[in-house]
């Protein structure tokens, strides 16, 4: 139960993170670098890397997790392509997905 709640709550807060405008009148993240990648493209690959393991918690299996945490990962940037005060970032979707896979891989150490 509480694996769920916390999954939830994860889902929430990443939604959020995606629709709300989050433009603020200081430094834009996708203005820093760090190693010649931007700092946001960091990250959004930590962010989602604990997608698939509260996903497989749940679950009970790695590679299902995986692909429906891909498809959200995709999905919530696509979503940004919709709002008119966010932008849609290809880079952004590919660095989603580096973090998921990331998960995913951590996952299967364990």
């Amino acid at each position: 139960m509480k694996l769920k709640a916390i999954l939830i709550t994860y889902l929430t807060l990443l939604l959020l993170a995606t629709v709300l405008p989050l433009n603020s009148a200081g430094e834009a993240l996708n203005e820093n670098h760090v190693f010649t990648l931007r700092w946001d493209y960091l990250l959004h690959a930590l962010v989602y890397a604990p997608l698939p393991v509260l996903l497989a918690w749940q679950l009970k299996k790695l590679w299902p997790a995986v692909l429906l945490a891909l498809a959200l990962a995709a999905g919530l940037e696509l979503i940004q392509a919709l709002l008119p005060y966010r932008g849609f970032n290809m880079n952004d979707m590919v660095a989603n997905g580096t973090g998921v896979l990331m998960g995913g891989l951590l996952t299967m150490t364990f």
